[in-house]
């Protein structure tokens, strides 16, 4: 059964408002397929190329905000009480404790994988330019493209993440297939994606899980820790609380056959 249940308010579907950002994207690319032709610009000129790409953005666009779509129905359905397998809400200091750790946490993370991507591709730099020596000068281009992008999502991410976790409100949800952390929406139950484990660590008071999604070569994986509430002021609450964690983990590993 769900915990500190006050669902009259709402967090804000953000996936919906995603969508709807996507579907304006798609409107403007969908447009611009026909500025080439309107502007009189000679196709063979670079107005057949430019009709492409916007093409080619408006289906990336389109199919994108489908998914958004899919998420925000999801998200809705997620939070009501006949899908909802617990909800918990947090004291406020003790939430900014978890977002400083999970912010170290996270740093440490995405700092190794930044690591070893760009040793990685530094390698693939090196052999090819030797395998190919008129390929150097673009190889590099490309390399230092993908470590300002692999920069980014290794130090500012994390920052925005935690700059969300304080001004959001703490809370947290979990229902069949999905789950919400104080602005942050996860779903293993679609597009291919798939819960791959999930326990209670006692160590860290912490229920962890991870799911696994296709990417264009393999599947990557991405771990959720959702802290207890344990601010509780007696002993019997503390219990309660344990043994909430306890039975999502088990309904969890028991509807996904785990």
């Amino acid at each position: 059964m769900p915990v500190n249940q006050n669902l009259s308010i709402k967090p804000k579907n953000r996936q919906r408002q995603t969508a709807f950002v996507f579907i304006a994207l798609f409107a403007v690319s969908v447009i611009s397929i026909f500025i080439p032709s309107i502007n009189g610009m000679d196709g063979m000129n670079g107005g057949f190329a430019l009709s492409f790409i916007a093409i080619f953005l408006s289906i990336t666009f389109l199919i994108t905000s489908v998914v958004f779509f899919v998420m925000a129905k999801k998200f809705d359905i997620a939070i009501t009480d006949e899908n909802l397998i617990l909800h918990w809400v947090y004291e406020k200091s003790d939430w900014m404790k978890f977002a400083e750790k999970e912010f170290v946490v996270q740093k440490k993370e995405k700092r190794l994988l930044f690591i070893l991507i760009i040793a990685i591709s530094f390698a693939v730099l090196v052999i090819f330019s030797i395998i190919v020596r008129d390929s150097w000068r673009i190889m590099i281009i490309v390399f230092f493209g993908l470590s300002a992008l692999l920069a980014f999502v290794a130090f500012i991410v994390p920052k925005i993440q935690y700059r969300n976790f304080k001004k959001t409100i703490p809370e947290a949800y979990i229902a069949h297939g999905c789950a919400y952390l104080t602005g942050e929406f996860h779903c293993w139950s679609m597009l291919g994606a798939a819960l791959e484990d999930v326990e209670l660590d006692d160590k860290n008071m912490q229920i962890r899980i991870t799911y696994s999604y296709p990417t264009r070569y393999s599947r990557s994986q991405t771990s959720i820790r959702i802290p207890l509430p344990m601010h509780k002021n007696s002993q019997s609450e503390i219990e309660n609380v344990k043994f909430q964690a306890e039975n999502a983990v088990s309904v969890l590993k028991k509807s996904n056959n785990l």
